[in-house]
């Protein structure tokens, strides 16, 4: 019996005790595009998330209380912004590392950037990006028009 085949069978008594997290990688193992999925690596990544989004909330919770207006006077309010705020800032640095890491990748300058500002027709070019986060960063795959595709590794890191 699979993971998700015994939460199932559990009662809503049983499955509130389990953390939501467990849940959900239980139900996403054997989904398509999962092959890859390292569990232990996302849930570290929640779990670091969490652990920011509740310093956030604590650091800035005497805005809340000077100006409550400004949350709707609502705590739920302020504490989803402390949320979409943490992981805001968590998917920019992923990106500019990845931006970093693709302008500086030797093999893409040689086949894409040099040839684009020589203001050289590209006759393959990257058209499709695949993002694969994993315990070691975050891996990027170019596939590109009539070629095979390229890849780097970013050195991303969640800390």
């Amino acid at each position: 019996m699979t993971a998700w085949e015994k939460l199932v069978c559990l009662t809503e008594d049983e499955l509130a005790r389990i953390d939501i997290a467990e849940v959900n990688s239980a139900c996403a193992v054997g989904l398509p595009g999962t092959e890859s999925l390292d569990v232990s690596f996302c849930r570290k990544t929640l779990d670091e998330w969490a652990d920011k989004v509740r310093w956030q909330t604590i650091k800035h919770f005497p805005q809340f209380e000077r100006r409550p207006h400004d949350f709707y006077y609502s705590r739920s309010y302020f504490r989803v912004l402390a949320l979409i705020t943490v992981v805001q800032r968590e998917r920019n640095i992923l990106g500019l590392e990845a931006l970093e890491n693709m302008l500086n990748d030797p093999e893409l300058e040689r086949n894409w950037w040099e040839p684009m500002r020589g203001k050289k027709w590209l006759t393959k070019r990257p058209s499709t990006a695949f993002v694969d986060f994993s315990g070691s960063g975050c891996r990027i795959r170019f596939a590109a028009t009539l070629e095979a595709a390229y890849s780097i590794n970013v050195g991303a890191r969640l800390a």
